[in-house]
């Protein structure tokens, strides 16, 4: 098949560009942020993968008119265009933020097809008008696939949530025992690649929520960092006492707190998660 990415050398893009290429399909990746893409004939691929998005940006270093340019209005400027020249299938990476979610103590937050959509920030609000308005073109002969990942990691990942417990997996004496049912989801990038490649070759359509093969607790993510990284750690349970009389504090709330995807979700029958989580996760840290 013949297979555009919206979004040069992004880093899903690239990925799912060699996991495509290494199907035998025909990828070609195209720059948008300027606006030569209107000149483009999308008239020769089957299907289109759009990446190109602003992600969380600090310090109001992107304002809300360009948030909205760029994630809500481009994805539906190149579907109209991409639908008029006879593409079939448009498939957008748009995000968890859609539910507006947060994590939650002392269990996790979980998420599933029927959890309401309530964006609380801009880059969720601004993928969802993006959605909405994507739907409105979606017919017979032009399928439409949203995908909505949770924490996408892997290696060289751009703001690797994972990376952020490295130095406490390093540092810390001990390792706290406590909140374990609190569960974080996430999304390996080659899981992520293949669940994109088996969307296009069976030209799918709907609103999709990939997970690695399960979720896991913060003391579980420490365990497997220090593991790798070859730290025997002992677990205590000596300062659940005060963290639990901070369990409202957003601070440890960000540190054990959990949200994922239900696990019950299929997909392909699984087919997608070549890579469990614990191995995902050591070949990452063998890696770097």
């Amino acid at each position: 098949m013949r297979v555009l990415i919206t979004g040069e050398n992004s880093y899903v893009g690239t990925h799912v560009m060699k996991e495509l290429e290494e199907s035998g399909h025909q990828v070609e990746e195209l720059e948008v942020r300027s606006d030569q893409y209107k000149e483009f004939d999308f008239s020769n691929f089957d299907s289109i993968v759009h990446v190109a998005a602003i992600v969380h940006q600090k310090n109001g270093q992107i304002s809300d008119e360009e948030y909205y340019r760029v994630n809500s209005e481009l994805p539906v400027d190149i579907a109209t265009r991409a639908k008029e020249m006879g593409v079939k299938q448009f498939v957008f990476l748009s995000t968890m933020a859609v539910y507006g979610q947060n994590k939650e103590l002392p269990s996790g937050n979980v998420i599933d097809e029927n959890t309401p959509l309530a964006p609380v920030d801009i880059y969720g609000e601004s993928k969802l008008i993006a959605e909405r308005e994507l739907a409105k073109l979606e017919d017979d002969n032009f399928h439409l696939a949203i995908v909505r990942p949770p924490s996408i990691y892997g290696l060289n990942c751009p703001g690797n949530y994972i990376t952020k417990f490295v130095s406490l997996a390093d540092n810390l004496p001990f390792l706290p025992e406590i909140y374990n049912d609190s569960k974080q989801g996430f999304l390996y990038i080659e899981n992520l690649s293949i669940f994109i490649r088996l969307l296009i070759e069976n030209q799918e359509r709907g609103v999709y929520l990939p997970q690695d093969d399960r979720s896991i607790s913060t003391l579980e993510l420490l365990e497997l960092l220090a593991e790798y990284r070859g730290k025997n750690k002992a677990k205590t349970t000596v300062f659940n006492p005060p963290i639990r009389l901070l369990e409202k504090n957003p601070l440890v709330i960000k540190l054990f707190g959990g949200i994922s995807y239900d696990t019950n979700l299929d997909y392909f029958g699984n087919e997608y998660r070549k890579y469990s989580i614990v191995d995902a996760f050591k070949f990452v840290q063998e890696m770097e």
